[in-house]
């Protein structure tokens, strides 16, 4: 079993001086300004600090996701907080819910779709087999439709799929 973490800033009303990693908001800053640039106001910070948490869980969450067989269980830190503060948690000291609570609700659903490079993971942790169609497209900021995928895809019950893209495609 592996635990991950990643801080955010999880409230803008009432933040404390609670902080729970040494030089945690340090960290928040540098990947804001890698990904952003640095927000200026305290609402865009708090906005794209649990976006960037939300991403971060997620690469964990999915990697583990695909080494179904290998790996059994993952848990991220933490699910709340006991005062507002800069912390691991998904759900605030008011009962909200940041981004990462929603977004990691997708990735354990019990029937999923997991992206590394050229390969799609269909994962899927029910005890029935599963019959569907799977498709996708590369649009361009202009609407222009890159490339397009269609693939009939049949898991079996408490299964990973592995489907290698072809890559005849140019990423513009």
């Amino acid at each position: 079993l592996e635990k991950f973490q990643f801080e955010s800033i999880n409230s803008n009303k009432n933040l404390s001086t609670h902080e729970n990693f040494f030089h945690g908001i340090q960290k928040i800053k540098y990947y804001m300004f890698l990904s952003t640039g640095i927000p200026f106001s305290l609402v865009d910070s708090t906005y794209v600090s649990q976006i960037l948490q939300a991403y971060a869980i997620r690469q964990v969450a999915e990697a583990h996701r695909r080494s179904k067989g290998y790996c059994w269980g993952s848990m991220f830190w933490q699910l709340n907080d006991a005062w507002p503060s800069i912390s691991w948690s998904s759900i605030d000291y008011y009962g909200y819910w940041n981004a990462l609570q929603y977004d990691i609700a997708r990735v354990y659903d019990s029937i999923s779709i997991s992206f590394e490079g050229d390969v799609v993971y269909f994962i899927n942790d029910e005890i029935n087999d599963v019959k569907g169609k799977y498709e996708f497209s590369i649009i361009s900021f202009a609407g222009e439709i890159q490339y397009q995928y269609s693939l009939d895809i049949s898991m079996k019950g408490n299964s990973l799929t592995r489907v290698f893209l072809e890559r005849n495609f140019d990423a513009r």
